[in-house]
């Protein structure tokens, strides 16, 4: 960190006559450098941008933060990569998951939803790696019609997307998942297909409820709404 901040100081010195910096993802520390104070990042800062009301109300209640100097902006996502068009049609449902393995995606959930529809006209394709990979993959060693692959390039997510019906989305019950909508989810609306996500406040904050598939965090059970 000390290297990185040097190199960054030589270059913040050739930047010249500036009103704002902005800062974003992963470089929240930075703003510590930028500002010469040992103090938190978000307090160090004129305005931080969250994704949710709910982040800003973790943020002012258990991490103490005024609520002036937060705003609550959508992640959103590039239309112009994921476009909409037609869902492919034909043969069987074509059921999307791509992430990280993290706990917040509730991977754990995934694998108990594709064992319990085993036997159905159901096509899943889960890309990604992580800390849960290994034990989804497991359980579904079993399961017929499950492709799973470690990744693909993010220029070809929009592609990804559009060969399949339905995008399967976040499952975890950790209290992250109860306070952020994902960019995965901005990403399949864009491309116009079904989502299946979990029935959380930040969800329902911004997405209308009969917009998405909802079921229970933590739960492979129904859905509690059906999209048209």
């Amino acid at each position: 960190m000390a290297r990185t901040w040097r190199q960054l100081a030589a270059r913040y010195r050739r930047v010249g006559p500036h009103d704002v910096v902005l800062v974003g993802y992963f470089g929240h520390l930075d703003v510590l450098l930028a500002r010469l104070l040992a103090r938190l990042a978000v307090r160090a800062c004129d305005l931080a941008l969250l994704d949710t009301p709910q982040q800003i109300d973790f943020a002012t209640g258990a991490l103490g933060l005024p609520a002036r100097k937060l705003a609550a902006v959508p992640v959103g996502a590039e239309s112009e990569r994921f476009p909409a068009s037609p869902p492919p049609g034909g043969g069987p449902m074509r059921v999307l998951f791509y992430g990280t393995f993290i706990p917040l995606h509730g991977a754990h959930v995934l694998a108990r939803a594709i064992r319990q529809l085993d036997g159905e006209d159901i096509a899943f394709t889960v890309v990604g790696r992580g800390q849960e990979r290994d034990a989804f993959d497991r359980e579904v060693a079993v399961v017929d019609g499950v492709t799973v692959r470690d990744w693909v390039p993010y220029d070809r997510l929009g592609e990804l997307i559009a060969g399949h019906d339905v995008v399967l989305r976040l499952f975890g019950d950790t209290g992250k998942a109860w306070r952020v909508v994902p960019g995965k989810v901005y990403q399949a609306a864009c491309a116009g297909r079904a989502i299946v996500t979990s029935d959380t406040p930040a969800l329902r904050a911004t997405f209308d409820p009969d917009e998405v598939v909802l079921v229970s965090p933590g739960r492979s059970r129904r859905p509690r709404h059906r999209a048209a």
